[in-house]
Formats: C-alpha cells, structure tokens, sequence
C-alpha cells in the first residue's frame, strides 16, 4: 500500500510520516533563504549605497544581477536534477548560495565594491536558482496530484509568511551593519543543509539524459543581454550604439534558444509543453503578475525611505502589510484549487492585485501609513491568490518525470520577468522623476541646463542620515527644508507612476486568466496508487 497517510478530517495536504517531514523542513528553510534574500537586499540597498559609494545604477545592478543569475539557472536546475537527482542537486546549490552569501558580507569599499557583489550576487543567484527546481520536485513527489494545491500552497504560503517576519528582521540587521543581512543566511543554510542531507526521498531518481549546455548558454545569454539593453538605455539612450547592440542580441538569443530546444534530442526546456494552452497560460500569468510583485518590494522600500522618511526597519514592516496579506491569499487559493479548479483562483486574484496596486498607487501621496495598509493588503492577496495557483497548474500539466524541467520553466518565467520588470520600471522612474525635478526647478528660477543636470544628481543620490534621505544640495543649487518638501512630492509621483505600471501588469494577468480553460490537469501521480518506490 501506499505510504501516504491521510489527515482524519481531510483538510490538510497527506505527508508520508517519518523522516521526510524532515525533509520538507529542510526544503521550507532552503527556499526561505533564496526568497529572503532578495528582499531583504532591498531593505539594505540605500545603506549599501552610502556605505560603499554605489550609484543608483549599481545598487540596481547588484539587486538584478542576482534575479538575472537564478533566472539563468533555473532551467538547468531543473534538468540537473532530473539527471542527478533533486536532492542532490539542491545540497549543492544551497551549499553554493550559502558561501557566495558570507562573501557578500565581505564586500570592500570604494571601487571594487560593485564588481565585488555583483560577481558574489551571480554566484548567489547560480545557487539559488539551481536548488529551487529541486526542491519543488522533491515537493511535488511527496504529495498526490488531487494534494499539490494545498500542499504548494502551505510552502508559499509559509516562506512568504518567513519573509514578511525576515523584513523587520533584515531592517534590524541593516541597523547594526548591512553586512549581517548576508551572513545571517550562513546558520540557517548550514541548518537546512544538515535537515536534508540526513534523509532520503522516493522522488530522488535520475534521468540517462544529455544536460543541454548549449541550451543553457543561449537562455542566459538571451535574458542577460535583454535585461542589459534596458538599463543601458535609462543611462546612455536607444541611440547609442552599445545600446542597439544589446537590443539585437538579447532576442536574437532567446531566438536561436528556441530553435534549438525544438531540435535537440533532450532540451533543456521541452518546448512542446507550451502547445498546451492552459500551460502557457499559465506562463503568461506568472509573467505579468510578477512583473508587478518582484518589482515592487524594491520601489516600495524605497518610497518608505525617502517619501515616508523610515528607517529600514520601519521600511520592513511597511512591507509586512503585503507579505502577510500574501500568505493569507496563498492558503486560500490553493484550497479553492483543489475545490473547484485554477481558473476562479487566478480570476479573483489577478483581479484583486490590479485593483490593489492601482488604489495604493493613488494614496502614495497621502505620505499615510494608515491611509495605504487596506491596499497594500489587498495587492498582496490578490497576488498570493494568483501566484501559488498557476505554478501548481503548471506543475500538473507534466508528469512527474519532468518536474524538475517544469520547475525551470516557471521559475525561470517569474524571476525574468521580475528583472525585465526591474529594468523597465527602473527606467521609467529615472524618466519621470527627472522630469518632475527639472520642472520644479525650473519654476524656482533656475536655468534649464542647471536644472537638468541638478535632477539628476538628485534622483540618483542616496544618503545614509536617517530619517532624511535628500541632499542638501546638487548641482551648485542649495535645497531649503521647502524645496526639499517639493521635490520629495516629485519623487512620490514617479513612485505613483510605476504603482500603476504595476496595476497595469497584473490587469493583463486577469486577461490570462479570462482566456485560461480551467480544467485540471489530467497528469498523475506515480504513486497515487500502489506502492511507492523505493
């Protein structure tokens, strides 16, 4: 018989008793350690910035370049595990993720500070995203298909609820020293290390495959240079030739990536899994939604730095709102999947998200706490409705055979789109907010070019005085208490314009979801019947 043993009253998710509730804690700490980390890095970003005289540009690229490296990976994660087997596959990534987390802490001052977390970023990120397709196989082997819903749900939900408590906890850090916000990763990983590695799982098997290098160079090359191509257009303009340069070779990559995937014996990412409709739809609503919610914990951390005037502490728990919010929707929608199907999940979520960050992007500028939390609050559970729901989906849309390639895809799917997302809204904020600044300047009597270049040294300027986070002067130009109060209005209404960008994103998420056919996936599970492996 199957070893699965079933809860008395039948509300929570069977989990095979023994050793591998051990397992699945050591999997809930390792994916907390790689959610965490990028927000947390968001908390700490402006006292990074002042500490070791990173630009605004490279503060951006020290967050991204971790989204882009486990964007890079996630797919060859996924076909690692599926030849080596996940668990071996997520001790090594974690193990990686972890050493490149205490090289962090070490970062120099001065010049060498960027290049040095950038590189240390690209390792962290390498690890993190070969370990998380991992432990989602190892996940959705423990659990029957008709139980993956609730069973997802509880892990998001969780590691979301573990990184709303990691925000206070990582403003409280940055207060002694920012370094702490990467070595704190150094016990838990070791904890999460030691929990895995003392057992064994039925879904650790490996595959007689190829691993796709090919593939895996195209796809990060691909998204790397797309991303890139943004950025550099914030800094030097579409004209520049460097520029135009990135914008052939990013898609022209990912061109070439799928015309090899759909001819190679053993793709990296099966490209006939996006013939099914509800799959790629899936996909789609990944994409747009978390174009919004990755996004999000960047801009919204620094809006409470420098428009509420938080500490990074007050920072943390500014973002609780969404990130307990985000739980609470996560539950929910997992057991409204396993009731009634995906489709009113996603329809209820997406439309709730759109509505939340359009309504807390009008009451930015109140500069309230009090007037944003219901808002943020209902961003964040619309967003968890969403996000648990269509990953689970896609996962049933496979057999279990190819979990760990499914994992990649959807993962490799959220995390490039929060680094597109990053990019795109990054830029638009520099746009609008310069402008903004320059107006105001400009209505103050100052000369236009004066005022140009005095936006933005403005804009991209960070200090580390709590409490007040705007220069005293830029450009030759001294900024009065009044002015300063002026220009941080400014920078509120570029925030407000970028929420909205967000609302947009997650409306076009509801549009997927209206076209989604709602049907459960018909893929079962290996050991749903009978006796299971061993």
């Amino acid at each position: 018989m199957s070893d699965h043993s079933k809860d008395a009253g039948g509300t929570g998710p069977a989990v095979r008793p023994g050793v591998n509730r051990v397992l699945l804690a050591g999997i809930f700490l390792a994916l907390s350690l790689s959610i965490v980390d990028g927000m947390v890095v968001s908390i700490a970003a402006p006292t990074m910035a002042a500490d070791l005289g990173l630009s605004s540009a490279g503060i951006r690229w020290i967050v991204n370049s971790y989204t882009l490296a486990r964007a890079a990976t996630f797919a060859l994660g996924g076909r690692l595990a599926d030849v080596y087997g996940p668990r071996r596959v997520l001790l090594v990534g974690l193990t990686i993720f972890v050493a490149a987390s205490v090289l962090c802490g070490f970062a120099p001052q001065g010049p060498a500070a960027t290049p040095w977390l950038v590189a240390c970023r690209i390792a962290q990120g390498a690890g993190g995203g070969v370990m998380y397709p991992a432990a989602m196989s190892l996940v959705v082997g423990e659990f029957p298909v008709h139980q993956r819903g609730r069973a997802l749900a509880t892990l998001f939900g969780f590691s979301q609820l573990l990184s709303a408590l990691g925000l206070p906890l990582g403003g409280w850090l940055t207060s002694l020293t920012w370094r702490w916000v990467f070595w704190i990763n150094l016990p838990i990983g070791v904890a999460a290390i030691a929990l895995i590695a003392m057992t064994r799982s039925r879904n650790d098997t490996r595959m007689r495959v190829s691993q796709d290098l090919k593939g895996a160079v195209l796809l990060a090359a691909g998204m790397t240079t797309s991303v890139l191509a943004l950025e550099q257009a914030a800094l030097l303009g579409w004209s520049d030739p460097i520029t135009l340069a990135l914008v052939v070779t990013g898609p022209a990559a990912l061109a070439l990536f799928v015309f090899w995937e759909a001819r190679t014996p053993s793709p990296l990412i099966d490209i006939r899994l996006f013939r099914d409709r509800a799959f790629a739809l899936d996909m789609s609503i990944l994409f747009f939604s978390t174009i919004a919610y990755m996004p999000m914990l960047f801009f919204a951390s620094f809006y409470a730095q420098l428009a509420l005037r938080d500490t990074a502490v007050q920072a943390g728990v500014y973002l609780l709102f969404f990130q307990v919010a985000y739980s609470v929707g996560a539950q929910f929608g997992g057991q409204v999947q396993d009731r009634v199907g995906v489709k009113p999940a996603l329809l209820i979520g997406a439309g709730l998200g759109a509505a939340g960050f359009a309504l807390w992007a009008v009451e930015l500028s109140d500069l309230s706490v009090g007037a944003q939390w219901p808002f943020i609050a209902l961003a964040g559970a619309g967003v968890g409705l969403v996000v648990p729901p269509a990953a689970t989906d896609a996962y049933g849309r496979a057999g279990p055979e190819a979990s760990g390639m499914v994992g990649g895809v959807v993962q490799t799917t959220r995390i490039f789109s929060g680094a597109l997302g990053l990019a795109v809204l990054g830029s638009a904020f520099t746009d609008v907010a310069q402008a903004r600044v320059t107006s105001t300047l400009v209505g103050l009597g100052v000369a236009p070019g004066a005022a140009e270049n005095a936006a933005w040294q403005f804009v991209n300027y960070v200090d580390d005085d709590e409490g007040d986070r705007l220069p005293d002067d830029v450009g030759g130009i001294h900024l009065t208490s009044g002015i300063q109060e002026i220009l941080r209005a400014d920078i509120t209404t570029a925030h407000q314009w970028v929420f909205m960008c967000m609302a947009l994103a997650t409306a076009l998420a509801f549009c997927c979801a209206l076209l989604h056919p709602g049907s459960r996936p018909t893929k079962t599970h290996p050991n749903s019947a009978g006796d299971a492996p061993t």
